[in-house]
């Protein structure tokens, strides 16, 4: 009996088990893993440095260098020669007020005008616009005044030279504001010394402006302190003669009246007033002691008020006896403190012992009292000695009093004339001073100069090395941050590596990708007419890769499947069953995509009648059968549209079929729907001996992925692995090792030896 007449028998499929982990691996970042990203980045990488460097580079080649040069003064505290007249001139001072004052004079418009004027930098295209050289624009501009001036107008443009009388101020203006850019005054920590530095494009000029800004300070300070001796000592002549006069009419005032007084003096002090003064002296020292020793009365007394309170007065320590009696009545008193638990409180011992601390309590307290009743007696002759110094003193007073009103007024007069000469006396002293500063020479000014600015040799900006080096890093960080950017939001698998690492399922290798711009180029072409080929190679890898992951290295029923349409399972079954065709192999191919079939437009043979056809039982074997006339391959379309293709899967009629197919063929494989798409892959997954799964490279998400590899690994499924298609090999810059041949490789040798095909 033929294969094809054989009825359809229910027959039992083998169980194989699963190869690979049930659950792909948790995501983890290995060392390993992020330096193969690195390491297959490397391009990327280098190519956004190589583009951040030249842009730099560029960018530094176009930036004009520029020079700074430094030059210190110190602000000291030295005035030199200036006249110390406090409402005219004041002294220098050092506090931080003192030095930000000086360092704003340093950077004001009125020393900037004199630095320009003195350096002539109107004359310097640097600070002078409409010196430097004109631009391709400006040519234009400039030509377009030979233009007929009805054209200028009518494309609004006039060239006519302006007549603004403030032209040359705003041009003044403008100079001031691009010399006030490049200056920097600024203190040097906390010193006294002042750091002028200026940043030009020429390193002569910033030299030349450093040391002309220090020169003309110190020139200005100079100038100012002569100025101001001069207006002094100008004041000085007009004070000094009318002053000298009215000293002469005070002193002569003062001897008509002393002598009309009768006010005559022994050293310019009467003898009533110094008797006066005597007793005051010695009253003023009897008030003391009487305060003092009142004081010390109110204290003894408040003191003695209180319990046990005059024992720490001061006279009481100060006293030797009493001391003596309180060390013994410390004594007493430790003593009954230790015969008191002995005796008890009424033992003779302890009333004896109580009766003596008594008597010792009664001298110290009459001690006590004889201080203070010497405190009472001091304070009394105090008392009484301050009476009869008052008394005197009043007596004294009385005597004197006729004469006090013209002494008053005679003392008013010595003091008024005092002052006028005191006054007359410092303004000779200072004139005589200033007449003798007649030359700017002879004054120093409140700073100096301490180091003058160089010529820089090297330029201050811009910082070529440092930034080339800055960038250098800032681009690699740049470059792997992309690298890794690129990576986070493309979820795809870029390599045989990331497949297993992410999967846990081997990597049956890659498929390149071709062009199918024209139907000669497309893969399941290039098998045959380029069997020599890459592609090809990669089919027959494809192959062998699968046989490695079986357990006894023969596979009869292979099912080809992916995660979503569009991925290349149809092409890859294809591309195999043509391959093993090509070998020598009776091979069969059959459509089970019944939702989308495609393999009838694949092969160019007929939709129907088909697989549906054949499991129903309207068709014979040999009647669905279509041979591929390029390679002998046995095709089984999906045949005419079906309402629901779970219910002819579903049947046993599918698993007789293949069981009787496995005799005749060396290869059945059989094309299934993605698995996310339908539940048909799932139904077939038991009836097979292998399943590849097909991922399109950089494409195919890898949480889809995951997640379909779950649905179909089961204990009844075997899954060989993961087939990564349509890889782009320009791109593909990370060498791929099959993890099946490197595991399997005596097993492949064994293998070849069984079956040279």
């Amino acid at each position: 009996m033929s294969p094809e007449s054989r009825p359809l028998v229910i027959s039992t499929p083998k169980s194989i088990a699963p190869v690979g982990p049930a659950h792909p691996q948790v995501d983890t970042i290995e060392p390993a893993e992020l330096l193969g990203k690195l390491w297959r980045g490397r391009l990327y990488i280098a190519s956004i440095i190589a583009l951040i460097m030249a842009a730099t580079g560029i960018t530094l080649s176009q930036v004009t260098p520029r020079y700074s040069a430094e030059t210190l003064i110190m602000i000291d505290h030295r005035q030199g020669n200036t006249l110390s007249l406090d409402p005219l001139l004041s002294s220098l001072s050092l506090d931080s007020e003192a030095i930000a004052s000086e360092i704003e004079i340093l950077k004001s418009r009125e020393l900037a005008r004199k630095v320009v004027e003195h350096l002539d930098l109107h004359l310097d295209p640097e600070f002078n616009t409409a010196l430097r050289p004109k631009g391709k624009i400006s040519e234009v501009l400039l030509l377009s005044k030979f233009l007929p001036q009805s054209w200028r107008d009518s494309i609004g443009m006039n060239t006519a030279e302006t007549s603004d009388p403030d032209e040359t101020s705003n041009e003044k203006t403008r100079i001031m504001d691009t010399y006030l850019k490049g200056l920097n005054v600024s203190r040097k920590g906390t010193s006294r010394a002042i750091k002028i530095s200026y940043t030009s494009e020429s390193p002569d000029t910033a030299a030349n402006i450093t040391n002309a800004v220090a020169d003309l300070y110190i020139s200005e300070q100079l100038r100012t302190i002569f100025e101001a001796t001069r207006t002094a000592t100008q004041w000085l002549y007009e004070r000094v003669e009318p002053l000298r006069k009215k000293v002469q009419e005070s002193e002569t005032a003062v001897e008509k009246y002393r002598q009309s007084a009768g006010l005559n003096e022994s050293k310019g002090i009467t003898l009533n007033s110094q008797q006066m003064a005597e007793l005051n002296s010695q009253l003023i020292i009897a008030d003391t002691e009487y305060t003092e020793a009142r004081t010390r009365l109110r204290h003894i007394n408040r003191l003695l008020g209180q319990p046990g309170g005059a024992e720490s007065a001061p006279e009481v320590l100060r006293s030797g006896l009493i001391q003596r009696l309180r060390e013994q009545e410390v004594g007493l008193q430790r003593k009954i403190g230790e015969l008191s638990t002995e005796y008890g409180e009424s033992h003779p011992t302890m009333i004896q012992l109580r009766a003596e601390l008594g008597d010792l309590q009664d001298k110290i307290n009459a001690e006590v009292n004889k201080i203070a009743s010497g405190i009472r007696n001091e304070a009394e002759i105090a008392r009484v000695r301050k009476l009869s110094l008052e008394n005197s003193l009043n007596k004294l007073k009385e005597r004197d009093a006729d004469k006090n009103e013209e002494r008053v007024k005679l003392q008013a007069l010595e003091r008024e004339a005092e002052a006028d000469r005191n006054i007359l006396e410092a303004l000779l002293a200072r004139l005589k001073e200033a007449s003798t500063q007649d030359n700017i020479s002879t004054y120093q000014p409140g700073a100096r100069v301490i180091s003058y600015g160089d010529v820089p040799l090297e330029a201050s900006s811009p910082k070529t090395l440092p930034i080339l080096a800055l960038m250098l890093v800032a681009s690699t960080l740049t470059g792997i941050l992309a690298l890794f950017f690129r990576e986070s939001i493309d979820n795809g698998f870029r390599s045989c590596e990331e497949v297993e690492a992410k999967t846990g399922l081997p990597a049956l290798g890659l498929l390149p990708r071709i062009q199918t711009r024209w139907s000669r180029n497309k893969p399941e072409s290039s098998i045959v007419k380029n069997p020599e080929s890459d592609f090809a190679e990669s089919i027959r890898t494809l192959y062998t890769n699968t046989l490695l992951t079986s357990d006894n290295g023969h596979t009869k029923t292979v099912l080809i499947t992916s995660a979503e349409a569009g991925e290349g399972s149809t092409t890859t079954a294809a591309c195999l069953a043509r391959m093993r065709a090509l070998s020598g192999s009776k091979t069969l191919i059959i459509d089970l995509n019944l939702r989308t079939p495609g393999l009838a437009t694949v092969f160019g043979a007929r939709k129907s009648p088909g697989i549906v056809e054949l499991l129903s039982g309207e068709y014979p074997l040999e009647e669905v059968i279509h041979i591929d006339a390029e390679t002998g391959t046995h095709v089984i379309t999906a045949g005419a549209p079906c309402l629901n293709p779970s219910d002819i899967l579903m049947g046993q009629n599918l698993d007789t079929l293949l069981h009787i197919l496995s005799d005749s063929y060396d290869l059945i494989i059989l094309d299934s729907p993605a698995i996310m798409t339908a539940p048909d892959t799932r139904l077939l997954l038991a009836r097979v001996d292998t399943t590849i799964f097909v991922v399109r490279w950089l494409q195919t998400k890898r949480k889809l992925v995951n997640k379909a590899l779950a649905q179909v690994s089961t204990p009844r499924g075997h899954l060989a692995g993961v087939v990564l298609n349509m890889v782009d090999t320009k791109n593909y810059s990370h060498h791929c090792p099959s993890v099946a041949v490197q595991q399997h490789g005596q097993q492949y040798e064994q293998l070849t030896q069984q079956h040279p095909g």
